[in-house]
């Protein structure tokens, strides 16, 4: 079983090594990042959490990040219907293929969604519509809803419409 804890600047290599793994094994991130490392740990990154094997190894990770002044951030916002310092996004929740199934991917939402609640913030996050393993995660989860819909255009200049689910709200229970 893994252990969680939050995430050390000398995870960065384990982190980006991670990253590259998912990338071959599932096509995560989609729009693979030039900078590895700043995509796992950007400047907007509130707090985050790995997972550690037994070996030591990283094997999973998830961030909280402050909402963007962009239009996602708009859209989650105005799906949440509060103000951007009431909401973390959760983002960069990813597993290595060799732990999939054993929850892992459950405990890192729980995690970071604890902690947005503990900030008194609600965590939400964006999933691609195409993403159906994504989806099909999200839309089981006690606690989170699907909020809204959303066209976003991507650094390269292509759309992606991705769903925005919203965790459970500070001082009511879920997210479990």
């Amino acid at each position: 079983m893994a252990t969680i804890r939050p995430k050390r600047a000398s995870d960065l290599d384990a982190c980006v090594a991670l990253v590259h793994s998912a990338h071959a094994s599932d096509g995560w991130p989609p729009l693979f990042p030039a900078d590895v490392a700043r995509f796992i740990t950007p400047p907007y990154e509130r707090s985050a959490w790995v997972a550690v094997a037994d070996d030591g190894t990283i094997v999973g990770h998830v961030a909280l990040h402050e909402v963007g002044d962009d239009a996602l951030g708009d859209a989650i916002v105005d799906a949440a219907g509060c103000t951007r310092d009431q909401l973390a996004v959760l983002a960069r929740l990813v597993t290595s293929h060799r732990v999939r199934g054993a929850g892992l991917g459950s405990r890192l939402l729980d995690t970071a969604c604890a902690a947005a609640l503990a900030e008194g913030c609600r965590a939400a996050l964006d999933v691609a519509h195409v993403n159906a393993a994504a989806v099909e995660f999200y839309e089981h989860r006690d606690g989170w809803t699907r909020a809204s819909s959303v066209l976003l255009t991507l650094p390269d200049g292509r759309s992606k419409d991705a769903w925005i689910y919203l965790g459970p709200e500070p001082g009511h229970p879920g997210g479990r």
